[in-house]
């Protein structure tokens, strides 16, 4: 029992420095009492702190266990190392002492095991595929070849440089992220995550298929603080999941809305699975510039499910949700008043006095702490030792984002030293053939493949050091590059094999895996089509004119209503099958038409004309059978 208590004290102290670190840096607690420490030291205390963490995991086989305490003793005496001595580390680095090899080994193996760990092998064989070919590259044929690099000069620069392990991905993990976590957990604990489900029942629940339209209003909600389609599936699904059942969604169509509905969570501003603020650091712009151009694609992502969710409860002619478990939406504002302070103060201090994002999360945490000593959706008195608990937590729910954030840093060092990232952007540009379209479609088949498995930070980062050069090499917007691989690589969450998100909400709807990833995959047709929506009409993120953007807009509009009610097959009444694959047609060459230059105006003038005279004939040929 003592030994019980003596581990679990040992991973509060371990939370505590990782939590309490971080807030450190964020206030500059150093420079309010006049003293120099780097940013990688800090990084060092907070990395060591997470991995520590990892291998003081529960372990109930004794050799295990203390073969687990050797590893968090090694981990604490080469973080230590590094902590006390960064700045001789530094100096000496084109020197590669000794010293500076063996704590850069261990601080690589202490990743490496802590990734496989955490999130499972795939994410540490990755880097360790990318470590391989840093060091053996240079031996492949000359179109595949690297350059020649020294062990020892690999090792040291992973383990010890800044554009490695500690690097621009853990930083933006550690001292970005986290800050807007902790405020999620606040939220949470206020009752945020129950509010958002009561306000989405409140506000659709009346309606057809109120059950689905629930979800999608509660998984945009969530989603922008749970910060992971699967915690959104699990957070939201086990109550939606069942309400669409009861209601007459089949059990796979259920899954499948939840599933689609969770995955848009991640690329909804303002936090897009925490890659939001990677993102604006990776392409050193303004994280509003980032978000601005993700409403959009969002809107349009959100607009197909929820056409598509209407039409499904038409065609099935199913009830909406039971009086008795509609809360009215005033009883909701009145007790929930406070829930979306947090958002004004966030957004008002990132958009006017132009706060850097991890301050402006902060200050709505801090804020949300004291109005909550008033009230809370729940009901419940909140204590300072719940709020303990919830920064606690925090450390908890970090850990995993920042091992990835430093393994994402040590794949990034590779590419950086080896020239994979520029070789593989040439390859894809030649292997299109120069056809934009034939390398957006290779990108996006890269990029799922790449993305499966992996949560949305480690996603993103790799991602945007692999495929998204391509992209920008072929003369894409690198905004527009970057937000491309981003969607596609999410879209793993839907898409066989692996189709993580699809797999929890089979698990809450009583269905198979294959079932509910094959519905998720027509449900969330969408997800696949806006990319290329928003690489042929860049104005929808911002990049054109006002006419530009409202011309975009519509057309973007036109093919999602179109190609929903398409992949229904459903308008008011079913479609005939010639209508069916006319309105396909309609669709495809619209979209095809941009990436064929010279022929974008005839194309998205015929498929339009197509589109809505079909849409118009199934509308007025339901009128008349009507009346």
């Amino acid at each position: 029992m003592n030994y019980r208590k003596f581990e679990l004290t040992l991973v509060k102290f371990f939370q505590a420095i990782l939590i309490l670190t971080i807030l450190a840096w964020t206030i500059n607690l150093p420079g309010l009492f006049g003293q120099l420490i780097f940013g990688e030291q800090f990084l060092a205390v907070v990395l060591g702190a997470a991995i520590a963490l990892v291998f003081l995991e529960p372990e109930n086989n004794l050799v295990r266990k203390i073969f687990n305490y050797l590893l968090v003793m090694v981990t604490i005496a080469s973080f230590s190392y590094f902590y006390i001595n960064y700045a001789f580390l530094i100096d000496e680095l084109a020197y590669m002492p000794i010293n500076s090899i063996i704590v850069s080994s261990l601080i690589i193996l202490l990743c490496l095991e802590a990734t496989r760990r955490i999130v499972g092998p795939f994410i540490a064989i990755v880097a360790i595929v990318f470590i391989i070919y840093a060091l053996f590259g240079h031996n492949l044929p000359d179109d595949f070849a690297s350059r020649p690099i020294l062990t020892n000069r690999l090792v040291v620069y992973l383990g010890i440089d800044t554009n490695a392990i500690f690097g621009r991905a853990l930083d933006i993990g550690v001292f970005v992220i986290v800050p807007f976590l902790l405020m999620g957990k606040f939220l949470t604990l206020c009752g945020g995550a129950n509010f958002f489900s009561d306000i989405s029942t409140a506000t659709m629940g009346c309606s057809r298929g109120g059950a689905a339209k629930v979800s999608l209003i509660g998984s945009i909600l969530f989603g922008s603080i749970s910060g992971s389609a699967v915690a959104n599936v699990a957070g939201t699904g086990i109550v939606t999941i069942p309400l669409m059942k009861n209601t007459g969604f089949p059990p796979r169509v259920a899954a499948a809305i939840e599933a689609v509905a969770s995955t848009g969570g991640q690329l909804m501003p303002p936090v897009m699975g925490a890659s939001a603020f990677l993102m604006a650091e990776f392409l050193e712009v303004p994280y509003s510039t980032v978000m601005l151009a993700a409403i959009t694609p969002a809107i349009l992502y959100y607009a197909a499910l929820f056409i598509y969710v209407d039409l499904k409860a038409r065609e099935l002619d199913l009830k909406m949700v039971e009086l008795d478990q509609i809360p009215k939406v005033t009883d909701v504002l009145r007790r929930g008043w406070f829930v979306p302070i947090p958002f004004i103060i966030f957004l008002g201090s990132i958009f006017i006095f132009n706060f850097q994002p991890q301050n402006a999360a902060l200050l709505a945490a801090l804020i949300l702490f004291f109005t909550s000593f008033m009230t809370s959706y729940q009901g419940e008195k909140i204590s300072i030792r719940s709020f303990y608990h919830a920064m606690l937590d925090t450390s908890s729910a970090a850990v995993e984002i920042i091992v990835i954030c430093a393994i994402a840093g040590m794949v990034i060092g590779s590419l950086n030293l080896s020239g994979l990232a520029f070789n593989l952007s040439q390859h894809l540009v030649l292997l299109s053939g120069d056809n934009l379209f034939g390398l957006l479609f290779m990108a996006a088949i890269v990029s799922i493949i790449l993305g499966m498995g992996m949560p949305t930070v480690g996603v993103y980062v790799l991602l945007s050091a692999l495929v998204a050069p391509a992209l920008i090499e072929a003369g894409i917007e690198p905004i527009v590059s970057h937000m491309f691989v981003l969607y596609f690589g999410m879209l793993s969450m839907i898409t066989p094999p692996v189709a993580l998100a699809s797999a929890v909400a089979a698990k809450l709807a009583d269905t198979t895996h294959w079932k509910a990833s094959a519905a998720s995959m027509h449900v969330g047709w969408v997800a696949y089509i806006v990319p290329f929506v928003f690489v042929g009409y860049p104005a929808l993120i911002m990049f054109g004119t006002a006419t530009e953007f409202f011309w975009a807009a519509f057309l973007g509009s036109s093919v999602v209503l179109a190609g929903t009610v398409a992949m229904n097959g459903y308008f008011l009444q079913k479609l005939s099958r010639r209508s069916h694959i006319l309105l396909t047609v309609a669709v495809t060459i619209t979209l095809l038409g941009k990436f064929f230059p010279g022929e974008d105006i005839i194309s998205e003038i015929a498929g339009l004309t197509l589109m809505y005279f079909i849409l118009g004939r199934s509308f007025l040929m339901s009128r008349s059978v009507k009346s």
